[in-house]
């Protein structure tokens, strides 16, 4: 029985902590500049991927998402290492998750043209 509690109270913790971080990363809400940088963005793979009205719709909200922790983190306090190091995990995170929103054609021709379309931002030392 003791076992049995200790793995419910383990089990709810994780559940808190990922809900926590969830709702902070998705809580955000982008800003009118932000919104219409995003859109830019969008508007430029448009042309290159060819997107069905959903996938644009998601990848809008993504790089919403995205362009307002850029700079959240650009504006922050921490180091350049510590922000060059953030920067380049959510540039992948970004990855990640338009993967699921795009075909794997699509996804391709995304990391092809994405250095020129969406840059990842770099703080130099």
């Amino acid at each position: 029985m003791k076992n049995f509690i200790q793995l419910i109270t383990v089990a709810f913790s994780l559940l808190i902590t990922t809900n926590a971080f969830a709702q902070g990363y998705t809580t955000n809400k982008a800003t009118p500049a932000q919104e219409k940088k995003a859109d830019d963005i969008v508007l430029k793979f448009d042309d290159v991927l060819s997107l069905t009205e959903k996938q644009e719709l998601l990848f809008k909200n993504k790089q919403a998402e995205f362009v307002y922790a850029n700079e959240a983190v650009l504006n922050s306090e921490r180091s350049k290492k510590e922000i060059n190091g953030i920067l380049l995990a959510l540039y992948q995170e970004q990855a990640n998750e338009m993967k699921e929103i795009l075909t794997p054609p699509q996804f391709d021709l995304y990391v092809q043209y994405r250095s020129k379309y969406d840059p990842l931002f770099v703080i130099l030392k």
